[in-house]
């Protein structure tokens, strides 16, 4: 858990820094880790996987965003992450000309 941890701090502070595309290589690496789910617990898993499609949103990566949002407002997030994910994925298929 530590370095799941760290790499959790370190995603946070590229994205806090406009490093798009550092933090997305971090958060996918978490997201990729095993078992990160039950180590970081659900609700912070869930906050890593809306930073990647914020990250990803900055870099234009539509795809992405719309299958990780889509992905984490399925397993239902808690209610203050859910209204911050409905918008971004709104956005996202609007970019890339999907409906809703």
């Amino acid at each position: 858990l530590p370095e799941v941890a760290r790499s959790v701090g370190r995603s946070v502070a590229a994205l806090k820094r406009g490093d798009h595309a550092g933090a997305g290589k971090l958060l996918d690496a978490i997201i990729a880790a095993p078992q990160a789910a039950q180590k970081l617990g659900k609700e912070a898993f869930d906050e890593v996987r809306f930073n990647r499609a914020v990250a990803g949103q900055a870099q234009g990566q539509t795809d992405l965003v719309a299958k990780t949002l889509t992905d984490l407002l399925a397993s239902n997030p808690p209610p203050e992450i859910a209204r911050q994910a409905w918008p971004l994925l709104g956005q996202a298929r609007a970019l890339a000309g999907r409906p809703g």
